[in-house]
C-alpha cells in the first residue's frame, strides 16, 4: 500500500487487494473474528463454484448486501479501486463515516458482484442463497461467522515505569505465544480485550500474560 492510499480512511484499505496483480482470490475478514470449519466449508464451496464473488450472512444483524468483513472475490474485476473510492467519496460526502465502507460496497461493488456471486445465508435474507454446507456450533452454542470475539475485558498489572511503551504477550501452558501486541501505559495497570475462549484459560490459571519493555534502555 502506497502513501496516497494510506491517506484514505483505514476502512477502505481492505479493498486494495481487489486489484492486486499478485492475488488471484481474496478473502476480506475482520481481525477480531475467529476462523471456523463452518466458514472453511463455505469458502471451499465458493472455490468449487464458477462464481467470481462470495458473501455470507450468519446472524440477524448481517443485513447488508455485502458485509465488509465477510466477503471474497477474484481479483482483476475492478481495475482501479483507489480511483473508484476517491470518486465515490467526492460524490457522497454526506455518508456516515462509521459505515462508509459498507455504503461503498453497496453502491459501487454490489452491482457488479451480484452478477456472479455465491451467497451462503442462515437467516433467510436472500431467496437465491444456499444453506451453509457445514452447520455446527463451534466454540459455543451462540457462535456465528463474523462474531466479534475480542469483547472480554482483562486488567493487567505490571512493574515497569508508567508513561512508556510495553509489549504484552499471552502465553499458554507450554509458554507458546498465542498473541502479542504493544501498548502505551500511563499507570501500573492497563486493560485489554480478549476472546472469551482465551479469558477462560486465564481464569483457570492455564495461561498467563507476560509484559516487557518495547524499547531497550540506553545505558
Amino acid at each position: 500500500m502506497n502513501e496516497q492510499q494510506r491517506q484514505l480512511s483505514g476502512l477502505y484499505w481492505r479493498f486494495f487487494v481487489m486489484h492486486d496483480p499478485q492475488v488471484k482470490r481474496f478473502l476480506v475478514r475482520d481481525a477480531d473474528s475467529f476462523l471456523s470449519y463452518k466458514e472453511r466449508a463455505a469458502v471451499q464451496a465458493w472455490i468449487d463454484s464458477d462464481c467470481y464473488f462470495h458473501c455470507m450472512h450468519d446472524s440477524y444483524d448481517h443485513v447488508e448486501l455485502l458485509l465488509a468483513g465477510m466477503f471474497a472475490g477474484c481479483s482483476g474485476i475492478f481495475p482501479d479501486i483507489e480511483q473508484d473510492i476517491r470518486q465515490f467519496l467526492a460524490r457522497d460526502r454526506h455518508l456516515i463515516e462509521r459505515v462508509m465502507d459498507q455504503h461503498y460496497l453497496r453502491y459501487c461493488i454490489w452491482p457488479t458482484a451480484a452478477q456472479s456471486i455465491l451467497i451462503h445465508d442462515s437467516q433467510g435474507y436472500d431467496a437465491t442463497a444456499l444453506d451453509f454446507p457445514l452447520n455446527i456450533n463451534e466454540y459455543d452454542e451462540n457462535f456465528h461467522i463474523g462474531r466479534i470475539e475480542a469483547r472480554w475485558n482483562v486488567q493487567v498489572e505490571h512493574t515497569f515505569e508508567p508513561n512508556t511503551w510495553l509489549i504484552w504477550s499471552l502465553k499458554d501452558q507450554t509458554q507458546r505465544t498465542i498473541c502479542e501486541y504493544d501498548i502505551y501505559v500511563e499507570s501500573q495497570r492497563f486493560n485489554i480485550m480478549l476472546p472469551k475462549v482465551y479469558t477462560d484459560h486465564l481464569q483457570r490459571g492455564e495461561w498467563y500474560i507476560e509484559t516487557r519493555p518495547k524499547f531497550s534502555s540506553m545505558n
